[in-house]
């Protein structure tokens, strides 16, 4: 009788042990799914969690180490290209120092790509409608990325070269494996329509196949992408020739992001002043912006 008992217990006890260890393993992956969607969320945001569960104590200045902190580029190359009409590219930058002001991110309006010692001021470099860079800051840029930092592009950026002659293989075609093909369609209206695709991390606010109407004045461009690495987040469509939508969505990028050497880079075919002024399209158009900025520069984005 003692025996069967024994027996009976060391069976209870083996059971026990089985389940305990499962609940262990269960607990772990757990975990480690939890880590992972923080890490896929902002690039290194962990570590900050992980510091601050084991230093709880620990007095934090300001917003942290990972507070967004923005290299505004006003590119005097760029400026030269526009000619007479230069007043309209410092407008565009005066419009983007406002929105950063809005946002509440840290910036600086630089004339030059941030290098050396330099690059540790800022994790984001925003390239807005640059179209004129010299080698040396298309060289700059990639080495910021390559730090683990992030840029925003928009337009035709850096496609032509300091004289602005163009370049064979432009900062888009290196960074983010696209070459620019052609104006999108517009319609009768003048208004060129991107198509998003709605969800994480650029367009989480919109549902998928948002048209975003832009305005065909401020010349936005089409982009042919040739690598998988880069994610489309929004294609040019022709509400008035529905045969337009059969075409590869490959052929005619509108938003892309994607990572490079380390970093992050968000591109978009148009101006931050492009948005039609309607309610709908003025906070979509400004809520795709500040997405692209805070993934670009590795914050952790909140929904």
């Amino acid at each position: 009788m003692e025996i069967a008992q024994q027996e009976k217990k060391s069976r209870w006890r083996g059971r026990f042990l089985w389940v305990l260890v499962l609940a262990i393993i269960a607990l772990v992956a757990g975990i480690w799914q939890y880590h992972s969607i923080i890490v896929e969320v902002s690039d290194g945001a962990a570590s900050d969690l992980y510091d601050g569960v084991l230093h709880p104590f620990k007095q934090k200045s300001g917003l942290g180490r990972r507070s967004l902190r923005v290299a505004l580029i006003q590119s005097e190359f760029t400026a030269a290209s526009f000619g007479q009409d230069r007043d309209n590219y410092y407008r565009l930058i005066r419009i983007w120092e406002r929105l950063l002001a809005h946002e509440g991110f840290g910036y600086h309006t630089l004339t030059d790509v941030p290098k050396g010692e330099e690059i540790n001021e800022y994790n984001l470099i925003v390239l807005p409608s640059t179209s004129c860079l010299s080698a040396d800051q298309r060289q700059a840029v990639k080495d910021f990325l390559k730090a683990g930092k992030g840029v925003v592009m928009t337009w035709a950026c850096g496609t032509r070269n300091e004289y602005g002659q163009w370049e064979r293989y432009s900062l888009l075609h290196e960074i983010g494996g696209m070459d620019v093909v052609a104006p999108p369609p517009a319609s009768s209206r003048d208004v060129s329509t991107a198509m998003l695709s709605g969800g994480y991390p650029i367009t989480a606010d919109l549902y998928p196949g948002f048209r975003l109407a832009v305005t065909r004045f401020d010349q936005p461009v089409s982009c042919h992408v040739r690598e998988n690495r880069v994610m489309i987040d929004g294609v040019w469509t022709d509400v008035e020739e529905p045969s337009f939508e059969l075409h590869s969505v490959r052929n005619r990028a509108a938003v892309t992001h994607g990572n490079y050497l380390g970093g992050r880079f968000v591109w978009m075919g148009f101006t931050v002043g492009s948005g039609r002024e309607t309610p709908v399209q003025r906070n979509a158009f400004f809520g795709l912006i500040r997405n692209a900025m805070v993934w670009a520069g590795h914050q952790v984005q909140a929904f």
